[in-house]
C-alpha cells in the first residue's frame, strides 16, 4: 500500500522550533516512564502486503544512532513528540501533531540527495510502503502525513520490531518498545486510534 507524498500545510518555522528542541541539548524532556510492552505480536490491523524478497544491506550503518524503543518527550512549548532510535541510515524517528495533523519524520544519515525516498515498513500483518518529503526546514528530516493509511496504528500496535527499508535497501529491525504509549500520548490530539 502506498500513501501519497503532500507537503506540510503549517508554517516551517514551527518544524525548525520542534527539532531544535530535540536536538542534543535541546530541552526536550522525557514526560513519563514507558511501560516495556509484552512481546506481542498479535492483533495487528491486516494490511494488504505486497510480494516480500529481502532487501539489500545497507553499506554501514548510521553514527550515533539513539537507544532503540520510543520515549514520550515534551518540548519547551508544551507540545508532545514520540521519538524513538532508528536502524541504519534512520538515526531518529519522530512523530508529532502540527497544525491539526500527525506527522512522522525519519533523520537520515548520510542524507539522500533525493527530494523524496520511499520507506517500507515491514509488520506481523503486511509491508506498507510509504514516500517521505525532505524538509528543509526540519532540518532536511523526510516528513510523512501520517492522516491517512495505517500506518500509525501500525507502529502503535501490538508488535515488538518492524522491519524498516529506505528506496529498497533494508536498514534492520525498528524497535517498537514503547510504542504504543508514546505514540498515542504524542498524536492524541490530531489522530483517533
Amino acid at each position: 500500500m502506498r500513501q501519497p507524498v503532500s507537503r506540510p500545510t503549517a508554517a516551517v518555522a514551527l518544524l525548525i522550533g520542534l527539532f531544535a528542541a530535540l536536538a542534543p541539548g535541546g530541552g526536550a524532556a522525557p514526560v513519563e516512564p514507558v511501560p516495556r510492552p509484552g512481546d506481542g505480536a498479535a492483533s495487528a490491523p491486516v494490511v494488504a502486503g505486497t510480494a516480500t524478497r529481502p532487501m539489500p544491506r545497507p553499506g554501514k550503518a548510521g553514527r550515533g544512532t539513539p537507544e532503540p524503543g520510543w520515549t514520550l518527550r515534551a518540548t519547551p512549548d508544551g507540545e508532545r513528540v514520540a521519538v524513538a532510535g532508528g536502524p541504519g541510515q534512520v538515526t531518529r524517528i519522530a512523530a508529532f501533531c502540527l497544525a491539526g495533523a500527525p506527522w512522522l519524520t525519519l533523520d537520515l544519515e548520510p542524507l539522500p540527495e533525493a527530494e523524496h525516498v520511499r520507506v517500507d515498513f515491514g509488520f506481523s500483518s503486511g509491508r506498507i510502503a510509504v514516500e517521505a518529503l525532505r524538509e528543509a526546514g526540519a532540518g532536511g528530516a523526510y516528513v510523512v502525513e501520517l492522516a491517512k493509511g495505517p500506518l500509525a496504528r501500525l507502529l502503535a500496535g501490538d508488535d515488538a520490531e518492524a522491519t524498516l527499508g529506505i528506496d529498497g535497501t533494508q536498514q534492520g529491525f525498528l524497535s517498537l518498545s514503547g510504542s504504543s504509549h508514546a505514540l498515542r500520548g504524542a498524536l492524541e490530539r490530531c489522530l483517533e486510534f
